[in-house]
């Protein structure tokens, strides 16, 4: 029996701001389709966080990035199962606040907004860690 994992997230995303609003309707959409729960079910696309730690380290991640809870979406409050975060989607975020800078390892994303080519490849090369952006 051949099994792997593959783990693959954009955390930040960045979308021409001519098209914002349809992108961002449109990702919400496919966000909160998302089925959480055991992971061993089949109809399950989303588990649980790998441990308690890393779900209180998600959820502190939320906390910062949304202070005043207008520029986030959270796709269900109260999720059915231990550990278990809904997606999140934080938009116009500071490119210096650490829900855009640092990697949270959980079911969260950014999309902010660029108006040039040179300006969103400067914003995507812009990291330390050298984190991942679509």
């Amino acid at each position: 029996m051949l099994m792997f994992c593959l783990s693959m997230a954009n955390s930040r995303i960045y979308v021409q701001s001519s098209i914002k609003a349809a992108f961002i309707e449109q990702f919400r959409k496919l966000a909160s389709s998302r089925s959480l729960g055991d992971p061993t079910k089949t109809e399950v696309n989303h588990g649980p966080q790998a441990d308690k730690t890393q779900y209180e380290t998600v959820q502190r991640y939320i906390k910062l990035g949304d202070p005043d809870d207008n520029t986030s979406t959270q796709t269900s409050e109260n999720p059915d199962g231990p550990l278990l975060v809904e997606p999140v989607i934080f938009t116009d975020q500071p490119e210096n606040s650490p829900v855009v800078k640092e990697e949270i390892f959980g079911p969260v994303v950014v999309i902010n907004t660029f108006e040039k080519e040179d300006e969103v490849i400067a914003k995507a090369n812009d990291t330390k860690f050298g984190l991942y952006a679509a």
